[in-house]
């Protein structure tokens, strides 16, 4: 028998706890997950098949709730307190990742969708060695979704997600100012 979950090990993160995978053994084969959970945000997919038998990724949160200005580094407007934690065996390789925000408590406009980052790292403080993923980034109906992440780098990595902070060139023309925002 393999824990793939441990939930001594993931205390702090037991909640919401979802996962894709495969098992041969079981004829499992589950290419998309959410938790069943009230309030659960998170929905990981895998599109196309495990390579493997025994490949998993699972995923619980630390149950925070709100979101924070510029607390991980002053390129981000805002970032959500809700951290993900991931648990990985075999090489279940990328994933789409969406986030409902129906069902989180996040002030960020619609219209800014290139502003939408997923922070990626091997700790939950995401300020030293986050990878910033922005592939693939839409906004539909309340939801933002990223293709092709890579949750396993290592077996437990860190994920999140934030606002970064749009690059404004002000432009004064006859007494009028005008704001250009695009992304960094």
């Amino acid at each position: 028998t393999t824990v793939l979950w441990d939930h001594s090990a993931n205390g702090s993160y037991h909640n919401d706890v979802a996962g894709i995978g495969r098992d041969d053994a079981t004829a499992l084969d589950q290419r998309m997950s959410k938790s069943g959970n009230n309030g659960s945000i998170v929905t990981i997919g895998k599109g196309a098949g495990f390579a493997a038998d025994k490949d998993f990724l699972l995923w619980g949160n630390n149950s925070a709730s709100g979101s924070s200005p510029y607390a991980i580094s002053s390129d981000y407007v805002e970032y959500a307190n809700k951290v993900w934690k991931t648990s990985t065996s075999g090489a279940p390789g990328n994933v789409s990742l969406s986030f409902d925000f129906s069902n989180l408590d996040f002030d960020l406009p619609s219209g800014m969708v290139a502003n939408f980052t997923l922070l990626i790292d091997t700790d939950d403080d995401f300020t030293t060695g986050a990878l910033v993923h922005t592939t693939g980034t839409t906004f539909d109906n309340g939801v933002v979704s990223f293709s092709n992440v890579d949750l396993t780098t290592n077996t437990n990595m860190f994920f999140t997600i934030a606002m970064s902070k749009p690059y404004v060139n002000k432009v004064i023309t006859n007494r009028r100012i005008t704001y250009r925002v695009r992304r960094n």
